[in-house]
């Protein structure tokens, strides 16, 4: 009980001491915040607290700053604070650090930090904080910095947020926030650091977004975000990094990515992409990284050049729909590409034939075909149409003498032969109603013959009919009007394909 007493006096004296004294070096309420501050966030326990709550000048205290007779700034970070900020600290109107990062500070930030109208920075990262954002953050017009990654803030982003125009780094990584982004957040024009990554933000990316032209980091990874990536988003011509990756953004990759001219890294993986990469990705210089894994993207159909990948160090295409075009070269390249595995590629069945579309040189393919519940399979090399002999279900696995660390596998599906019985048996009656086509690859025309006279459809990868040809046992088919790539004939009186690869 003695010590209690002790202790009480010493600090009623010590108040008193403090308001008879500190007056003379800053303003009393700013020395009086400090006091709760102190109190607030358990300062018996920081780990370092020289100075404070004695006679001392308050410049001397640890990690203030003074400035005529006003606190300007508090640094105490890494120094174990704990318990939350008091909503005193409204009253440093003159503040313009406010650096507490890395200590284990709780509760909310007080909405009387908007009374800061001098604040620059505000640091709180890597604490425990909780709450939403205070609407009246938006008073403070001068800041340049809002850090507060790793905290446990949560709501959404108040739409004051867009009135700090003279913000250049805002990052708030690591949190609960929810809710979208404010349309109006191309106001922030002269943000060159955005980081919004690992919370759980939804909605679109606002279009606006194309007015922050100084971006240098535009971090939106981690979120629920939907829609398209705005093509508009090419106009940051400052922008080095682009992180978009785990969220459910769909459509296109925006022909605009060319404009990046200082972009290094570009993450776009797990979302729900589609189409092919644009060819505008081929300006592009010193890339770094590249991931577009984990999306529904696929080479454009006949595109085999890997051209556009030789200016990166390092791609992540694996979980895409991409097959041997494009792959084939890219496994030649430089770069370190990581390709295996990718989703399933169709199984297509024409008459009484199955067929894949694998990509690459065919020469360089190799299709093991199986059917369900066999270990064993029929190996074809160079042209994936397969035959089945008897009904099933079937399933093919190709492979390429060049990437060979891919091995794409097909879909599986239900065959029964359109044969009746007596020719399904006869492998010989079945043989004879087979065609020949050649030269193969061919570029301006192609020889036909046949067994019997039959009608030929000439379809594309797409399972189009471009035209028709009547063939009476023989004949040679004028094809130039085709573009280079991979086309089926079907014949007509059999159901057999045959697959034609047209080069130019």
């Amino acid at each position: 009980m003695k010590f209690s007493f002790t202790a009480t006096l010493f600090g009623i004296i010590l108040s008193i001491t403090l308001q008879s004294n500190v007056n003379a070096q800053v303003k009393k309420s700013d020395s009086l915040t400090l006091v709760d501050l102190y109190n607030s966030t358990n300062g018996i326990n920081w780990r370092n607290h020289s100075n404070w709550l004695t006679a001392s000048p308050v410049s001397t205290w640890f990690g203030v700053t003074v400035s005529n007779g006003r606190v300007a700034a508090l640094s105490l970070y890494n120094n174990n604070l704990s318990g939350s900020i008091p909503s005193s600290i409204g009253n440093l109107t003159h503040l313009q650090g406010l650096f507490l990062s890395l200590n284990a500070i709780t509760g909310s930030i007080p909405s009387t930090i908007g009374n800061l109208i001098n604040l620059k920075e505000i640091d709180l990262e890597e604490n425990q904080i909780t709450g939403s954002l205070p609407a009246s953050i938006g008073n403070l017009t001068n800041l340049t910095d809002l850090l507060l990654r790793y905290n446990k803030i949560s709501g959404s982003l108040p739409d004051s947020i867009c009135y700090l125009i003279n913000l250049i780094n805002l990052d708030l990584f690591f949190n609960n926030l929810d809710g979208t982004i404010p349309s109006a957040i191309g106001n922030l024009v002269n943000l060159g650091y955005l980081n919004l990554s690992q919370n759980q933000i939804s909605g679109t990316i606002p279009a606006s977004v194309v007015n922050l032209t100084h971006l240098r980091t535009l971090d939106f990874s981690r979120n629920k975000l939907t829609g398209e990536i705005p093509s508009l988003i090419g106009n940051l011509e400052y922008l080095q990094v682009l992180a978009l990756f785990n969220n459910q953004l769909s459509g296109h990759i925006p022909e605009s990515i060319g404009n990046f001219k200082l972009i290094k890294d570009l993450y776009l993986d797990s979302n729900r992409l589609t189409g092919g990469l644009p060819a505008s990705i081929s300006k592009l210089n010193d890339f770094s990284t590249l991931g577009i894994s984990n999306n529904l993207l696929s080479q454009k159909e006949n595109t085999t050049s890997p051209d556009g990948f030789q200016i990166f160090i390092e791609v992540n295409m694996e979980n895409n729909r991409f097959n041997f075009n494009g792959i084939e070269g890219l496994a030649k390249a430089d770069a370190l590409v990581n390709y295996s595995p990718q989703r399933k590629i169709h199984l297509q069945s024409s008459g009484n034939s199955l067929h894949v579309n694998a990509g690459g040189t065919l020469s360089n393919n190799t299709y093991t075909w199986y059917k369900s519940g066999e270990t064993t399979g029929v190996t074809i090399v160079g042209d994936s149409i397969f035959h089945p002999t008897e009904n099933g279900s079937y399933y093919v696995t190709v492979t390429n003498a060049i990437a060979t660390r891919l091995t794409l596998v097909s879909d599986t599906v239900s065959y029964t032969s359109t044969l009746t019985g007596a020719r399904q048996n006869d492998s010989k009656a079945a043989s004879e109603n087979r065609f020949t086509v050649y030269p193969n690859p061919a570029k301006n025309q192609v020889y036909v013959q046949l067994s019997k006279a039959s009608e030929l459809f000439f379809i594309d990868a797409n399972g189009k009919t471009l035209f028709t040809k009547y063939v009476d046992e023989k004949s040679t088919i004028d094809i130039s009007n085709l573009a280079a790539g991979n086309y089926y004939i079907k014949n007509k009186l059999t159901g057999e394909i045959k697959k034609l690869q047209v080069v130019k």
